[in-house]
């Protein structure tokens, strides 16, 4: 009984501190204080991956004739991930792409469409549709949810464990006497 009551209090107190550390303005002052870290330029794009250029250059005309891009990608995009939405591959920032692919991609003005570009995946039709600078706080905003409810709990713990008096006499410890039976069992 006494254990199952420790762990409701210990369990209450954990959701008391996240639920403290969850407020907007918290969260948005954080954001804010920590501008440098969000600020990434991120590029969002869409492609056609086909395994050779004949194709490559068939589906450029495609979409370069009017086309639906995505139409086409759930059409013909070898690349399973990305066919069933279109081609859309979301927003990514530098280091997460082939280096080709990436290039080219930082490269195009929103709504431009690159000509193939050759990877180790194959050939690539890729259609920039956005292009910013800094993630929204809308995106991060769950993640900085969590880390200041981390935050919080440290920070209650490190509290905790600082008022903590726990002290060793080490004079009255010189005096404890230990007899041989108790010294050969490592008591």
């Amino acid at each position: 009984m006494r254990q199952a009551a420790d762990n409701f209090l210990v369990s209450k107190l954990m959701k008391d501190l996240r639920e403290k550390a969850r407020g907007e303005e918290q969260a948005r002052a954080h954001y804010d204080e920590s501008m440098d870290e969000y600020k990434k330029e991120q590029v969002k794009a869409s492609h056609i991956l086909v395994k050779d250029e004949g194709a490559a250059r068939k589906v450029k005309g495609r979409v370069d004739g009017g086309e639906d891009f995505a139409a086409v990608a759930k059409e013909v995009s070898e690349d399973r991930g990305s066919k069933v939405k279109g081609g859309d591959l979301g927003w990514f920032g530098r280091g997460r792409m082939a280096p080709e692919f990436e290039e080219a991609s930082f490269g195009l003005e929103e709504g431009d469409i690159s000509g193939p570009v050759k990877t180790k995946f194959g050939y690539h039709i890729i259609k920039c549709t956005g292009k910013r600078d800094q993630i929204p706080f809308e995106e991060v905003q769950e993640r900085i949810h969590r880390k200041l409810e981390r935050e919080s709990i440290t920070t209650y713990m490190d509290d905790r464990k600082a008022n903590l008096a726990v002290s060793v006499d080490e004079e009255a410890i010189g005096t404890i006497e230990v007899d041989g039976a108790e010294a050969a069992a490592g008591i």
